[in-house]
């Protein structure tokens, strides 16, 4: 059987940023199975509406710090990546903006540029940005470096980790038992979360 998670439409930072700044938008509720988040067409709906938010955040306050790449986030989701990158390079935070550049390029084929801006990342901001750093590695697809990162985040306290369970960029690592022992670690696996209920 499927998992399902019931989340708010904060699936992305745009939306988390969208609450911290008081922006109001009707939030819907929405139930996707957590193992292929982005084939559910409430996600698709959850990703247009966070494009949206972020584009009125950016119009609000465009040198807010990942301003930029919160909206590209979602545009990388929908799959306008040529948006994305746009939204990227239009970043004025640099620690957002080599957050997010691994992101795209690797989207848009651009293996070598996606290598080069994770490598600047890594060596700015390992101290502060772990779990960034999983989640590039996770929707690149390798499982052994995400998992590492995510397990430095966890010792590190990294205030990502509270998405963990329902972060689409996760999404390569869900069938992998270690990042079901990091859930566990958090008690945010499925046995933790039915008896807490």
């Amino acid at each position: 059987m499927t998992d399902h998670v019931e989340t708010k439409i904060a699936t992305s930072r745009s939306m988390r940023v969208a609450q911290m700044t008081g922006f109001r938008q009707p939030f819907e509720v929405v139930d996707c199975p957590i193992e292929a988040p982005r084939a559910s067409g409430a996600v698709v709906r959850v990703e247009a509406s966070a494009a949206t938010v972020a584009n009125q955040l950016v119009l609000l306050s465009p040198t807010f710090a990942s301003a930029y790449t919160d909206l590209a986030e979602p545009l990388l989701y929908l799959g306008r990546l040529d948006d994305a990158l746009a939204a990227t390079q239009k970043e004025a935070d640099e620690s957002w903006k080599l957050a997010t550049f691994p992101l795209v390029y690797w989207a848009l084929g651009r293996r070598v540029e996606s290598d080069a801006t994770l490598q600047q990342f890594e060596s700015k901001y390992a101290d502060v940005g772990a779990y960034n750093i999983a989640e590039i590695y996770a929707y690149r697809v390798q499982a052994d470096a995400a998992l590492s990162w995510l397990e430095r985040a966890y010792r590190q306290r990294d205030s990502g980790m509270s998405a963990v369970r329902v972060d689409p960029l996760l999404q390569n690592l869900r069938k992998d038992p270690r990042f079901m022992t990091v859930l566990a670690k958090m008690k945010l696996d499925r046995d933790s979360l039915t008896t807490s209920r």
